[in-house]
């Protein structure tokens, strides 16, 4: 399987981008770089692809392709495709392999290209200071999304307005020559279900940590099975040290000694101190 990826090319007669997968043997294309003619070239082994001609001083834009030129095809790719008139489908996974719904992920549709649209590439724009979009898609010269190139760094998420979308430069135009209908979004959301805010209790944010939205508690998953397997207790400040001796620790959280129920010593604790009681399972 060949790694260069199969970059488009502009028609000789109308000069409008056209990727491999959709382009004619019958109309004549050049190369963006170097604007010398082009071989077509439609097999079965391999996906559809451009090739230059035989020249004493070879243009390598189809051979040995830079960052640059990936990017800047792969800007031309989705704006062709925003310009086709079929709305899109971008997909995005929840970056947590242990979510629920991995195998699901979340489509968005793009509204289709209509007389009022308008898809820009670098587009300028204010958001929190100047922006610069690779592609955006106006309509009525309102904005309707953002589309980010990534070939090498990925864009901070609190760079751009919703709804934005970011997508792999090679990853898209190597789905598209295949006939993928799909556009992979490649931002790192969580889906609700595995939304990630600090705990109130234990302030920690790593996956096993997950907020529980399905209850009306503040805190995690992981502290909510510490909570149901302990119990706190009153103990004195004169009597800390007769808890340490029984194994009862302290919850810097609550401010309060508490015991494993499989404890040992549960028994003699609860024979020594009342339970406290918690007023968020009231």
């Amino acid at each position: 399987m060949c790694s260069v990826p199969p970059l488009g090319a502009l028609n000789r007669q109308t000069r409008t981008y056209v990727y491999p997968a959709i382009a004619s043997k019958q109309d004549k294309y050049v190369c963006p770089e170097c604007d010398k003619d082009l071989i077509l070239r439609k097999g079965t082994v391999r996906v559809p692809h451009f090739a230059h001609c035989k020249d004493d001083n070879p243009c390598h834009y189809y051979s040995k392709p830079t960052e640059a030129q990936i990017h800047k095809d792969a800007k031309l790719l989705l704006k062709r495709l925003l310009e086709s008139g079929q709305p899109l489908v971008f997909r995005r996974k929840c970056p947590d392999r242990c979510c629920p719904n991995w195998d699901k992920p979340e489509e968005f549709e793009i509204p289709a290209y209509s007389d009022s649209s308008q898809i820009v590439l670098e587009h300028r724009f204010d958001y929190n200071g100047p922006k610069i979009a690779d592609v955006a898609y106006l309509d009525n010269k309102e904005l309707v999304a953002i589309f980010e190139i990534c070939n090498t760094h990925r864009t901070a998420e609190a760079a751009r307005p919703e709804p934005w979308f970011e997508v792999d430069a090679l990853g898209l135009i190597n789905r598209v020559n295949r006939g993928d209908e799909h556009i992979e979004c490649i931002r790192q959301i969580l889906c609700d279900d595995c939304v990630r805010v600090k705990c109130h209790r234990c302030g920690k944010y790593d996956p096993r940590h997950i907020m529980d939205t399905n209850t009306n508690r503040n805190w995690c998953k992981m502290c909510d099975i510490e909570m149901f397997n302990r119990i706190h207790l009153i103990v004195p400040f004169a009597d800390k040290d007769a808890a340490k001796r029984l194994g009862m620790q302290w919850d810097q959280h609550y401010k309060k000694w508490h015991i494993g129920v499989l404890a040992r010593n549960y028994s003699e604790c609860l024979d020594h101190w009342d339970i406290w009681d918690d007023p968020i399972f009231d």
